[in-house]
């Protein structure tokens, strides 16, 4: 391979890893996420019997179950971004020669 195209390959992983520093700021808001459904439940979790069996406790514990789901679903989202682009750097790497 040439230096112009190894030199492109460099320029796209430098893209990547700031790709990739991006994606580890959704961590904040998974957190964020994750404090939400805490509340929720807690909100839920200090209702009497009674409420909590109705409407709005039901509508309550519904939104903290999705709140969790959430949660689990940005952990897919960071950890298969972050695997896909260590998977791509490595790939663009070995073409220029690098590992």
């Amino acid at each position: 391979m040439n230096k112009s195209r190894r030199k492109r390959i460099e320029q796209v992983c430098v893209q990547l890893e700031e790709l990739k520093e991006r994606i580890a700021e959704l961590e904040t808001c998974k957190e964020e996420i994750e404090e939400l459904q805490t509340e929720e439940q807690d909100a839920y979790d200090n209702l009497p019997e009674g409420i909590q069996n109705a409407e709005r406790g039901q509508a309550i514990e519904e939104a903290a179950q999705c709140l969790g789901e959430a949660v689990d679903q940005i952990e897919t989202v960071i950890s298969d971004s972050e695997t896909a682009i260590d998977d791509l750097l490595t790939a663009l790497r070995t073409a220029a020669g690098e590992e």
